[in-house]
């Protein structure tokens, strides 16, 4: 037991004189650990080194961060302070029972704000609370006071060591670092599977969730079991590529770029490189079996992928091992490599019609494996939907034709679903490549996994494939193999906030006639290049909202100069949205608590118009006389002008927490 493994956590506080008095009753009883968390005055001051009088060291030695987040990992055991009992999921304890705790760990004591205490959501970061005794009619303590009294209790139980611990030797406790880890890794995997709905219930039950997890004693081996049930298991069936551009090697990299385990059955060896293709030998029909039923026995597979089966002794086995499983399958056709080598032979076309091809949740064609699968070539009478309607009767459930090249340098995919149909479309990149398709097919899948739908799945392997081209590198020879770049925090953020921002009930009343972006921006950003956006926009179809383009850094233009405008002022300001300019939609931003300001159009200087520069100037106009940071700016137009709503966070969740509020 030792004083120096017990740290007093300060969360918000208001007043200088508070933040003195809480270092100087902590070192009144030998205590040496302080940590403030986002204080309102500025730390340090004169007024709290005043206070603390004898305890400014403490002060000096202090931590301060930005978010409680931040902090919780630091423990072994963090114990939240309140007046009040909680009716939450939450162990609560007595001061009496803080003999029970075993001070040789990292333990913290979390004290909210004068004002408020601690909320339900910054209670649910600790593993139990404690409460001191007071009259019932008047509970509301001074923080300096609480401090000491907490202070007080555990100074006296380690003074007198009457506590004994034995450690196991054979079970590790895990940190407060593991189980946070563990707690994000889950709560990331479920926010993909789209389990936080509806959308405006996910503080609260993230804020159960978190209780659930920090109130458990957890072993570490305990947080990675805990870990491993939301991972992620793909089965990826298909041909080994040398190169690692394409096939198994290809799909282990991209299941491994989305934190999902790749499982593997390889059903053909090609030798292959980036300029020439080689070589194919099969797999015995018994090793092939034996690979499947190996995985199968052993694994809740949550998709399935099959790309290169070659011929008709690979097709059958597949098709009896497969038949039975209910998980979804994408089938990508590979029937040519890019190099010219055939991967699969003539003779095998009609059994993988006639077996595999029912097997697909989804088939992933391009246009020219598409035409042979139907037999028919796609022109201005058989169109896309004629073609993909073909393969659907087949047994497919849905279809995808991959690489249609239309207008505007734009490259679409058509799908087909059971009743609808439409086509996602993106920006071309003139670049061939090697390893596209298999990029393609296996994030949709893995999407799908995570209980995504057809379109959501689409889109969501679109822009990873358009990223892998995008930066796609030539390591050999010949053609560029495409590359999966480690993870984009900014664009895994904004992806997840874009599909959340369309599932919002009745949100196609919220988009304007110029369309709708949403932009993330790298931190410090120089100019609109480093301010993640949609190529294209959001848009109106019907009653519904789509995603038309590619994220893309510098894909918007408006929203983005907005952002970084505001940044400039308000570092931590780094994403935006732009909306429809509504009278009931201004009347409920006045009514709710978010910082609000506008300007006027019509007093645009000429220069400013000439130069093409209106957001900057209304931006900075808006923002002349506020030292707060502005959650809202809107104007009302002009001459051929439309109106406009733009709301500004710090990260793309902070501005749909804000969007619910006012919609």
């Amino acid at each position: 037991m030792s004083f120096f493994n017990v740290s007093f956590v300060l969360h918000k506080p208001q007043l200088s004189e508070n933040i003195g008095a809480c270092a100087r009753a902590i070192k009144n009883f030998n205590f040496k650990k302080l940590i403030i968390v986002n204080p309102k005055p500025i730390f340090p001051n004169d007024k709290i080194l005043a206070t603390s009088v004898g305890a400014k060291e403490i002060i000096r030695n202090s931590k301060v961060y930005e978010d409680l987040e931040s902090v919780v990992n630091k423990f072994d055991y963090l114990i939240a302070t309140t007046s009040r009992f909680r009716n939450k999921n939450l162990k609560h304890i007595r001061l009496n029972d803080l003999n029970k705790i075993d001070f040789s760990k990292k333990i913290g004591f979390l004290f909210g704000s004068e004002a408020s205490g601690l909320s339900n959501n910054e209670i649910s970061y600790a593993n139990c609370s404690v409460q001191i005794p007071t009259n019932p009619e008047f509970k509301s303590l001074n923080l300096s006071h609480s401090v000491i009294i907490i202070a007080q209790a555990v100074a006296s139980l380690i003074k007198l060591k009457k506590l004994k611990y034995s450690k196991s030797k054979k079970i590790k406790s895990a940190s407060k670092k593991d189980i946070l880890t563990m707690v994000n890794f889950c709560i990331k995997n479920l926010e993909k599977r789209n389990f936080f709905k509806p959308i405006e219930k996910k503080p609260i039950m993230l804020e159960n969730l978190r209780s659930i997890f920090y109130k458990m004693e957890l072993s570490e081996k305990e947080t990675r079991i805990l870990s491993s049930v939301f991972a992620s298991l793909s089965l990826s069936i298909g041909g080994s590529d040398p190169s690692s551009g394409a096939g198994i090697q290809s799909d282990i990299k991209a299941f491994s770029s989305f934190n999902a385990h790749c499982l593997t059955v390889i059903t053909t060896i090609t030798s292959q490189n980036t300029s020439s293709f080689g070589m194919v030998e099969p797999v015995s029909q018994k090793i092939l079996k034996d690979q499947l039923e190996s995985v199968i026995s052993d694994f809740k597979i949550d998709g399935i992928k099959i790309g290169m089966v070659y011929n008709s002794q690979i097709i059958k086995v597949l098709y009896h091992q497969l038949k039975k499983l209910k998980v979804p399958i994408v089938i990508d056709p590979v029937l040519k490599s890019t190099t010219g080598g055939s991967l699969i032979k003539s003779s095998a076309i009609e059994d993988f019609r006639k077996f595999i091809i029912p097997l697909a949740t989804v088939i992933t064609p391009n246009k020219f494996e598409a035409e042979i699968l139907s037999k028919t070539k796609i022109n201005a009478k058989n169109t896309p939907e004629k073609i993909a309607k073909i393969i659907q009767k087949m047994g497919a459930k849905n279809i995808v034709i991959t690489g249609i090249e239309t207008k505007n340098n734009q490259i679409s995919d058509f799908v087909l679903e059971k009743n609808n149909n439409y086509f996602i479309s993106g920006e071309k990149i003139p670049k061939i490549n090697h390893g596209s398709g298999c990029n393609y097919s296996a994030a949709i899948i893995f999407a799908l996994a995570k209980n995504k739908n057809i379109r959501e799945s689409v889109r969501f392997a679109k822009q990873f494939t358009y990223n892998s081209i995008k930066n796609s590198k030539n390591l050999g020879k010949g053609i560029a193999i495409t590359h999966i770049q480690e993870h984009d925090k900014i664009n895994s953020e904004l992806s997840d906030a874009i599909d959340q921002f369309t599932e919002i009930k009745n949100i196609y009343k919220n988009i304007p006639e110029c369309q709708t972006n949403f932009v993330y921006s790298k931190q410090n950003p120089k100019s609109t290049k480093d301010i993640l956006g949609i190529s294209g926009r959001i848009v109106k179809a019907g009653r519904q909202v789509v995603v038309a383009g590619n994220l893309t850094y510098g894909g918007s233009k408006h929203v983005a100069t907005a952002v970084l405008t505001m940044n400039k002022k308000f570092p931590q300001i780094r994403s935006a949205i732009n909306l429809k300019y509504q009278n009931v939609t201004i009347s409920k931003i006045k009514k709710s608590k978010l910082i609000v300001s506008s300007y006027d159009r019509n007093q645009e200087p000429k220069n400013v118009k000439l130069k093409n520069s209106t957001i900057k100037w209304g931006i900075k106009n808006a923002n002349k006389n506020s030292k707060k940071v502005l959650d809202v700016v809107y104007h009302k137009g002009s001459f051929g002008k439309e109106p406009m709503i733009i709301v500004f966070g710090e990260n793309p969740n902070n501005v749909l927490k804000k969007i619910l509020k006012i919609i």
